[in-house]
């Protein structure tokens, strides 16, 4: 029974924060946010800064996760890029731990 409430009190708080975030935050945070959600449900260790999040993602797919327009996300995502917070393939995203970090993107 404590396992339940233990995992049931997680989930709560952790859509607490989304919700936060979505709603308060900027495009460019609310990207890294789902960006970090995704990486630690799917992410893949590497030895290089960069950790590829192993999951197919198209810009509109993105946009929907953070209530966003696809042409806002590109937009977004270049600036992104060139900051070196993210690389960027063909449906593919890798992100840059410690600079999400140092932004508080968790």
């Amino acid at each position: 029974m404590m396992t339940l409430l233990k995992v049931l009190s997680d989930r709560i708080i952790s859509m607490n924060q989304l919700t936060q975030n979505l709603a308060l935050g900027n495009l460019h945070d609310k990207i890294l946010h789902a960006l970090f959600q995704l990486y630690d449900q799917f992410g893949l260790e590497s030895d290089d800064e960069y950790q590829r999040i192993d999951f197919p993602l198209t810009h509109q797919e993105i946009a929907n996760l953070v209530g966003a327009t696809r042409e806002a996300i590109t937009v977004a995502l270049h600036e992104l890029v060139k900051e070196g917070v993210i690389k960027t393939g063909f449906k593919t995203i890798s992100i840059h731990r410690e600079k999400l970090l140092e932004r508080n993107i968790t």
